[in-house]
């Protein structure tokens, strides 16, 4: 991957800092890394692959992943957000916004999968783990 953290112009006062993103030439899952890394913390991380061994999915389906061609990252919210199906809704519309930019068109299917010529090219999940005498802590995914 290309990912050139120096000229990168994100417009948000969520990603405070460049090392906000962790990149891994290979891992297992990034949900995984957000989990055990980053569970109890109240940080804001990108997880970020070239190649996911073993993606997860809606209801623990394995999630398939084109090593070094697909796209799968996890955002870690932290906790100081209440994180409901809208997020999913922007971060779709988003996905199919950007695909239209590049001359092609996508279109949602509800609630969470991005669709081009009927084939699903792309899914977003949104979980919420809770953790003793704390707040939730949200992790939302994308896989492309």
């Amino acid at each position: 991957m290309q990912l050139d953290l120096e000229k990168i112009n994100l417009k948000t006062s969520w990603i405070k800092r460049k090392d906000t993103f962790l990149y891994f030439r290979e891992l297992d899952s990034t949900i995984k890394v957000a989990y055990e890394q980053f569970s109890e913390k109240n940080e804001r991380k990108i997880v970020i692959t070239d190649c996911q061994i073993n993606g997860i999915g809606s209801f623990g389906k394995k999630w398939l992943n084109i090593p070094y061609k697909d796209l799968a990252l996890t955002i870690i919210l932290g906790k100081s957000f209440d994180f409901k199906q809208k997020l999913i809704d922007d971060t779709c519309k988003a996905v199919v916004n950007t695909i239209k930019n590049w001359g092609l068109e996508g279109y949602i299917k509800e609630p969470n999968d991005i669709y081009m010529n009927n084939k699903k090219i792309s899914g977003v999940l949104l979980n919420n783990r809770f953790y003793a005498d704390t707040k939730p802590v949200s992790y939302t995914h994308l896989r492309a």
